[in-house]
């Protein structure tokens, strides 16, 4: 089944926005705090969808300072809105300005990661317009949140013209997320389950309307009717009824398979016309630039090199001239120094030598401390020498007592004195 996407290129006219006090102060922070909100085409758009579609439950994506979503709300009363932010401080100013505004009772804000995030509830409109890189995973994730009815909106598709002609911008990360914007736009085009409108509004807007399990919208269904226009008009101009002859049918799929593949190799010849009408004011341009660079070295030739080498030679001399200066310097603060350390030096060394004349050999407190320690020592030899001889006679005395007590019990155990010295004849 094939699905058909409609591009709609057109002006929409600028609304009459109800801004209140409240709300003109918001867009104004935003732009001069450079926070991204809808341009005013786009808003206008979708509030004129809101009224003419009675909306009633409004899921957002994105909430930023809730400018967008305090807009959809003033449209009536009877508007409740859903809005998450990923940002903790855009989180916090939105809820701010809701307040600000007396819309606390229609918009609930939500903190955190909006793939995170399970609604039960059924929206009759889903906008889409956080981060672009995730786009296909939000429109994945609440697209069975959606009424029958109901519809997808995303704002920034173009992306300031970028994703058209990438080469608008050099940055890496620009370009990647050019990249996945123009995998989301593929992705809706391929999808079967819903109608895609693009439509160039301020930055771009999309429209995804629901078919509530209906596919026929166009494809196949589309095709029938044209091959079943084709026959009936033969019938008509002919007299003959194709539809019961196969090759003729065969034919008619042929042919139109034929007029498809046709109308892609116009499309990539439109491609490549206006690839070939962006280039010729890049060869411009380019040829303009090796005018300048030509330009710039025939100046360079003709003066900055001659320009360059008497500079070289000031320069020389400068230098040349700074270094005799640096050396006078230098031996004008080298004798300085010296005076003053000299003067220094004989000044130190004279003191000290009137201190040294005025002072004995012998320090009198030296030899105070010297005879003390002598006659502590004497004393301390007389005292050891006592204690000494103390010693020597109780050992002497104790060795006559063990001598006596030996004595004793050997003359006891042998009946007779002691005979100290062995017997010659024995």
């Amino acid at each position: 089944m094939k699905k058909i996407t409609r591009l709609i290129t057109q002006e929409i006219p600028m609304k009459e926005l109800r801004e209140i006090k409240e709300i003109s102060q918001i867009k104004s922070e935003a732009r001069e705090n450079q926070v991204p909100i809808i341009m005013d085409e786009g808003l206008g758009f979708i509030l004129d969808y809101i009224k003419k579609n009675d909306v009633r439950f409004i899921l957002e994506i994105g909430t930023a300072v809730a400018y967008s979503a305090i807009q959809f709300a003033k449209v009536s009363p009877d508007i409740r809105i859903f809005t998450i932010e990923y940002d903790i401080l855009r989180y916090h100013e939105a809820v701010k300005n809701v307040v600000n505004c007396g819309l606390s009772h229609q918009i609930t804000v939500f903190l955190g990661d909006a793939l995170k995030f399970d609604f039960t509830e059924q929206f009759d409109l889903i906008f889409i317009d956080g981060a672009k890189s995730q786009y296909i995973n939000f429109f994945e994730k609440y697209k069975n949140n959606l009424t029958p009815n109901g519809v997808f909106i995303s704002d920034n598709l173009f992306f300031h013209g970028m994703v058209e002609d990438i080469s608008k911008t050099k940055n890496y990360s620009t370009i990647k997320l050019i990249r996945k914007i123009r995998r989301y736009i593929d992705f809706l085009k391929a999808n079967q389950e819903f109608e895609t409108t693009f439509l160039e509004i301020g930055d771009g807007v999309f429209e995804v309307k629901a078919t509530n399990g209906d596919t026929f919208l166009g494809g196949e269904d589309f095709d029938n009717r044209i091959q079943q226009f084709l026959i009936d008009s033969f019938k008509v101009s002919n007299g003959i009824d194709l539809s019961q002859d196969t090759l003729a049918i065969q034919e008619l799929h042929r042919m139109e398979n034929a007029l498809e593949r046709l109308n892609k190799k116009l499309f990539n010849l439109k491609l490549l016309r206006e690839t070939a009408v962006q280039n010729i004011p890049q060869i411009s341009l380019i040829q303009q630039g090796d005018c300048v660079s030509i330009d710039n070295i025939q100046s360079s030739i003709d003066s900055a090199i001659p320009l360059w080498e008497s500079q070289i030679v000031i320069a020389i001399t400068l230098a040349r001239q700074k270094n005799v200066v640096d050396l006078q310097s230098n031996v004008v603060k080298t004798v300085n120094e010296m005076i003053k350390n000299n003067s220094e030096l004989v000044k130190t060394n004279a003191l000290t030598i009137a201190k040294q004349m005025e002072e004995g050999i012998i320090d009198v407190e030296v030899l105070k401390k010297s005879s003390q320690n002598l006659i502590e020592t004497l004393q301390g030899v007389k005292q050891i020498r006592i204690e000494g001889e103390k010693k020597r006679d109780q050992a002497l005395k104790a060795l006559a007592d063990n001598q006596a007590k030996l004595t004793k019990v050997i003359m006891e155990q042998s009946g007779s004195p002691l005979n100290v010295l062995p017997d010659k004849k024995a």
